[in-house]
């Protein structure tokens, strides 16, 4: 069914509505995309700053871990799992 205004518009202007028409709807296309586009772009640079505060949230982990006096590993080496410290506290020096 054809909507009567659209129809009266279309038969008085003719191809000028037509093209108008066809105009407005490339404009919203136009915008969609960039919209999706910048919405993209917003999701891979929070994916990208969770990532890095994951990272730095284990190695800050394995660093509350150690015990003092213990060498710090690298950041390459906090990325190996660590093994657990003995449950004896009174093995640990102040």
């Amino acid at each position: 069914m054809t909507n009567p205004i659209v129809s009266s518009i279309s038969n008085r202007f003719g191809a000028d509505f037509e093209r108008l028409a066809a105009d407005v709807l490339g404009v919203g296309r136009m915008w969609a995309a960039h919209g999706l586009s910048v919405g993209r772009s917003a999701l891979e640079a929070s994916a990208k700053t969770l990532e890095v505060s994951a990272r730095l949230l284990g190695e800050l982990g394995v660093r509350v871990a150690i015990p003092d006096g213990v060498a710090v590993p690298t950041p390459s080496a906090a990325a190996e799992p660590v093994k657990s410290a003995p449950n004896d506290v009174s093995a640990v020096e102040n």
